[in-house]
């Protein structure tokens, strides 16, 4: 990336709903503002979503507009909420606020991260004929991406899986991988050990619910956890857990694992701030599979087993989680499945196996994309065509 390219450039960003639609384009625009510095940002994102809090707080100027999004099901309320959705579709009420917004800030480009808020703002982009880049994370594009396709500039994919579904679009497509945090790829285990609090003389099991928790996988695996502590065969030894376990019932779980008999080696967090830390001391993650997830453990080579949101558009978890099963780097648990025994049976299948648990590090470590946060950077001065105004 030649950073002259950006020197005070207007780069305006749209996502949200979930950490996988925000923290990618954080992870941009924490680069460009340490290898730049002089450029300007702004964020278009719903005011009722988790991108309204995080997005701020890491000093970007943010501007809601609305988001309709549709109900599944056929009640009363459901079939009233997907006609006001409808009609404001029809009238094109999200792309004129998105319109307003662009043309006060005037951007260079325009960079859609994904979710209902990215195709509104690619489209509105499009009319103002700005340049626009559209990342799609997931390897089985969502309707998002697929309706806002044909007004993108460039479609950049996490996983070239998507290509599959967005061939009338080649000519566009480059396959970059998902942008993550610089820190993820430079902490080391020692270091994550460290800042982490953690025993180095233990296996690390590194539990996540996704951005917003995930109670099924808290509540399932602490009691894993309990029955595991009282089993007199095949009991998972050596071992200690972080847990990212989200705000929902948070001081019940942590009073839970206080009074346990592992309440030592078992280090219960709402939010973890620094991940990068804590991927870095794990040996084995136990996850949902958001494709910033994904991303970030196999950048580092962790282990991974993966129980797939199963509510998500389209499955997209699933299909994520897929590709990293077929390569020998995950275990799938799908959610209707999991219980106590088989989340043990796993762990302990690949905690108990150290050539297993380097073998799935080595595959995961191969389909990671360290690179991602710079060849998404470069695609957007592709788009843009920065270096060629000025000629």
């Amino acid at each position: 990336m030649a950073a002259e390219l950006f020197d005070n450039r207007r780069i305006l960003f749209a996502g949200g709903g979930t950490g996988g639609h925000i923290f990618p384009g954080l992870a941009v625009i924490d680069k460009l503002r340490r290898d730049v510095g002089n450029l300007r940002f702004m964020w278009i994102g719903t005011s009722e979503r988790i991108e309204s809090e995080i997005v701020p707080e890491h000093d970007v100027p943010f501007k809601p507009i609305d988001i309709d999004y549709f109900r599944r099901g056929y009640t009363p309320a459901a079939i009233i909420s997907n006609l006001k959705v409808s009609t404001n579709l029809m009238t094109f009420k999200s792309v004129r606020q998105a319109k307003r917004i662009i043309r006060n800030f005037k951007p260079d480009v325009v960079v859609g991260l994904g979710s209902f808020v990215a195709g509104p703002v690619i489209i509105a982009a499009s009319m103002c004929r700005i340049p626009s880049v559209l990342l799609e994370l997931n390897a089985k594009p969502g309707r998002s991406t697929r309706w806002a396709a044909p007004s993108a500039t460039r479609i950049c994919l996490a996983d070239a899986l998507a290509e599959r579904e967005l061939k009338r679009f080649k000519k566009k497509i480059v396959v970059t991988g998902c942008p993550i945090r610089e820190e993820i790829l430079k902490t080391d285990r020692e270091t994550g050990i460290r800042k982490m609090g953690l025993n180095p003389d233990l296996n690390t099991i590194l539990v996540l619910g996704g951005s917003q928790g995930a109670q099924t996988i808290n509540t399932t695996f602490l009691a894993a956890w309990e029955l595991n502590s009282k089993r007199t065969h095949k009991q998972i030894t050596g071992t200690q857990v972080v847990h990212q376990w989200g705000k929902k019932a948070f001081f019940v779980a942590k009073n839970r694992v206080k009074t346990s008999s592992f309440g030592k080696t078992y280090h219960l967090f709402s939010f973890i701030n620094q991940m990068s830390d804590a991927l870095a001391a794990a040996d084995v993650v136990v996850s949902r599979a958001g494709a910033n997830t994904i991303a970030e453990i196999t950048a580092v080579g962790v282990p991974a087993i993966l129980i797939p949101f199963p509510h998500a558009a389209d499955h997209h978890q699933y299909h994520n989680a897929q590709a990293l099963k077929i390569n020998e780097a995950a275990e799938i648990i799908e959610e209707r499945h999991m219980s106590m025994d088989y989340i043990l049976r796993e762990i302990y299948g690949i905690i108990n196996d150290p050539k297993k648990r380097k073998k799935m590090r080595e595959a995961s470590k191969a389909l990671g994309k360290p690179n991602a946060t710079s060849d998404f950077i470069s695609a957007i001065a592709d788009a843009g065509r920065f270096g060629e105004r000025e000629k």
